[in-house]
């Protein structure tokens, strides 16, 4: 929250960015369709791996803050996701890699584009220092 000519702005702070990015992967999975009656198929999402690496590196997010656990957890509550399926984002990595060319073509020419494989590493080990919390 931040005032700006008497008026208070309000934004995502890079944790929340990065909680909504872990759950919008989530809500991809075949085990989330029940949830919320969805039957079409799932989009591929790659460019939320490269998201999630940007901003935790720029930002220093801590995924194992008391403060992360608390962003991610209402994220995930408030669309009725289950805290568990960050388990099951490898799973995923054949789904997602699909459309890394998609991002290929529309990243700016100046950044330094790795691999997928590399934001997909990075974000599966994040998700792994967070299974003690999620297996609750």
């Amino acid at each position: 929250c931040a005032q700006h000519s008497g008026r208070y702005l309000y934004g995502y702070s890079p944790a929340m960015f990065i909680a909504e990015k872990m759950r919008a992967l989530c809500q991809q999975m075949a085990e989330y369709g029940p949830v919320v009656h969805r039957s079409r198929p799932t989009a591929a999402r790659a460019k939320d791996f490269v998201d999630i690496y940007v901003l935790a590196k720029k930002y220093g997010v801590d995924f194992t803050s008391e403060e992360f656990r608390r962003t991610l957890t209402n994220v995930f509550e408030k669309k009725r996701v289950p805290l568990s399926l960050l388990g099951r984002i490898r799973d995923e990595k054949e789904h997602h890699k699909a459309n890394f060319q998609s991002v290929r073509d529309t990243i700016a020419a100046d950044f330094d584009l790795q691999d997928f494989d590399f934001y997909f590493d990075f974000t599966c080990s994040q998700c792994e220092k967070l299974k003690p919390f999620w297996n609750e």
